[in-house]
This record gives C-alpha cells, sequence and structure tokens, in this order.
C-alpha cells in the first residue's frame, strides 16, 4: 500500500486544499447584507445543495472531496478524504504548510474574506479512505488581518 510521504509531487497536491476553498467560497457568496452567524448557515443551504450534487469527486491523484455542509453557526465545512495512508510528516506539513496555504487563498480571494467577514468559519476536513479524522483546518475572519 501506498504511504504519502513529503515528496515535492505530493507536497503540491496540499495547495488542493486552499485552492477548492477559494472556488467553493466565491460560488458561495452572492450579497453582503450582515447575517447573524445562523442566517448565514442558513443563507449558505441551497448552495451547499447544489455543490453536493456533483460530489463526491476527485481533486487530484489520491484526494476526494466529499459533502459540504452548511452547519450552525455560519460555518461552512469541506470534507475530503485522502485514498492512501498519510505518513507523519505528511500530516504535519498539511497541519502547518496546509493552514497557511487556506489562510492566504481564501483572505487573498475577494468574495471568500468577504464570506469570512460576514462571520463564516470555512473548516476543511481531511479524513482518511478508514473514515478516521486525520485533521480540520478552519479559517476564521481573525486570520484575514
Amino acid at each position: 500500500m501506498k504511504t504519502l510521504s513529503a515528496s515535492k509531487s505530493e507536497l503540491a497536491r496540499v495547495a488542493i486544499f486552499a485552492a477548492l476553498g477559494a472556488a467553493f467560497a466565491v460560488q458561495v457568496f452572492a450579497e453582503s447584507a450582515p447575517m447573524t452567524p445562523d442566517q448565514l448557515s442558513r443563507y449558505m443551504e441551497p448552495y451547499v445543495a447544489e455543490v453536493n450534487k456533483v460530489l463526491p469527486r476527485m481533486q487530484g491523484e489520491g484526494l476526494r472531496q466529499e459533502k459540504v455542509l452548511a452547519r450552525p453557526g455560519g460555518v461552512l465545512v469541506m470534507n475530503y478524504t485522502v485514498l492512501h495512508p498519510v505518513s507523519q510528516e505528511m500530516l504535519t506539513h498539511i497541519n502547518s504548510q496546509g493552514r497557511t496555504d487556506a489562510v492566504r487563498s481564501l483572505c487573498g480571494s475577494t468574495r471568500a474574506r468577504s464570506l469570512l467577514e460576514a462571520g463564516a468559519v470555512i473548516r476543511y476536513g481531511l479524513y482518511s479512505s478508514a473514515g478516521g479524522r486525520l485533521t480540520s483546518i478552519d479559517v476564521k475572519r481573525e486570520h484575514c488581518r
């Protein structure tokens, strides 16, 4: 069984987190009216339902995007499954560089940043193919300051 280690090609895949988050946030955010976190969650639900119609889908070698969820409190959850075992080195890299890349990408996107400024939390959940949670990365408004 292939184990993901921190080779250059594999480390590059970590950037998928950030790119997908920015793309999804652009699809979701359509207006800038102030909303409570729960209103924001309800606002996102129809968009989440549309995105989920095309999921799951592969997002590169060994990474599958699963369901997207609009959780209470304005939390947008995007779940991914890694189809190969992940080395500790790779998991450490995801937890450091993946977080940095996600913040940079989302905060650099006008629409994603607007979604965050409205109070949303964008959460990436990364799971093993056996279903166990490997890690999660939250991006919040304060990360963009």
